[in-house]
């Protein structure tokens, strides 16, 4: 693969990381992906591609890997106005392989190189502005990435040349008698570049700070999410507790009050049924066999209402959970 100088970087993030790189013509040049290493591992393989003009998010918010590796290649950031569908990444990825082809081994590679195709597509009519100066090729490459990072093509162009510029000797330092005043030196070209380096540079720290303001107000709607999930599953845990506790002090009431009329009605039944059939047959029986004691109380009918009462507690807590937006995230 030839060496690569200024490039357009994709990025893919997630616990496999997946990375591309198109040329500042558009052409794709690789796509790889990372299982371990997270960020240095892409930064050590980026730095070994190039230099990285732009890196590209395939989302919005732009993730916290693609903020960092742009900021340590003060690179220009690019943010898609909207995540892109899978029929719009398949698409550019089809379209980016007309002329051009090498494998693409998993959708990480493939989100990763639509993520570079959709950024080089934003900024094509200014990187075509180039296309018909007589400059070298290297020359061209290098305007196009000072265009990226938000220069003027007058100013970039005044750059190319200074830099081509011998450097010129340290200025003899005059006597205090002969140096001009102030208001009659000129104002030279190299206050208007560092005006634009200075412009250029506010440039992309307005945009990375946007993209973070867009991230954290991410996360915390994430946590304000997780929060009120919690807090909604916690009031129906409450209602579910209040609830049985409720039901719980009801059946003790059914069960005393069930109890009593047992105990009642085995009195009754006993008067009944073992009444005396003369005063010594009656001594004789209590004398000779002793008082059964009453048999307990059957719990069977309160067991089983105590249960349909918990059961129908359970079906409540499900349907609540089943409602949309009702569902952890």
């Amino acid at each position: 693969m030839p060496l690569m100088h200024y490039l357009i970087i994709g990025v893919d993030p997630g616990h496999t990381i997946g990375l591309a790189a198109l040329d500042l013509s558009g052409k794709p040049l690789k796509a790889i992906h990372i299982q371990q290493g997270g960020f240095e591992a892409a930064l050590a393989a980026l730095e070994s591609w190039g230099t990285p003009s732009l890196i590209a998010s395939d989302v919005r918010p732009a993730p916290e890997l693609v903020l960092r590796l742009a900021s340590a290649f003060n690179a220009a950031l690019f943010v898609p106005e909207r995540p892109w569908r899978e029929e719009d990444k398949k698409r550019a990825v089809r379209e980016a392989f007309e002329h051009f082809s090498f494998p693409v081994e998993n959708v990480h590679e493939r989100d990763a190189l639509s993520a570079a195709v959709q950024a080089w597509r934003h900024h094509q009519n200014l990187l075509r502005q180039s296309s018909g100066l007589e400059l070298s090729e290297a020359d061209l490459e290098s305007l196009r990435h000072l265009l990226l990072q938000g220069f003027r093509q007058s100013i970039a162009l005044e750059m190319l040349k200074k830099a081509k510029e011998p450097k010129q000797s340290e200025p003899e330092i005059l006597p205090h008698a002969q140096l001009p005043r102030a208001e009659s030196v000129p104002s030279t070209p190299a206050i208007s570049l560092t005006t634009e380096r200075v412009i250029s540079e506010l440039k992309k720290r307005i945009t990375f700070l946007e993209a973070e303001r867009e991230q954290s107000a991410h996360k915390m709607r994430l946590l304000e999410n997780g929060f009120t999930e919690r807090q909604r599953r916690d009031n129906t845990i409450r209602k579910m507790a209040g609830e049985i506790m409720r039901l719980r002090e009801s059946l003790v009431r059914v069960n005393a009050q069930k109890t009593k009329q047992r105990m009642a009605s085995n009195k009754q039944r006993a008067a009944n049924n073992q009444g005396p059939r003369n005063p010594k047959q009656a001594n004789f029986d209590s004398k000779s066999s002793p008082a059964r004691p009453s048999p307990p109380p059957d719990n069977g009918d309160l067991n089983k209402l105590e249960a349909n009462a918990l059961e129908n507690v359970i079906n409540e807590y499900r349907r609540t959970r089943s409602k949309p937006g009702n569902s952890a995230r």
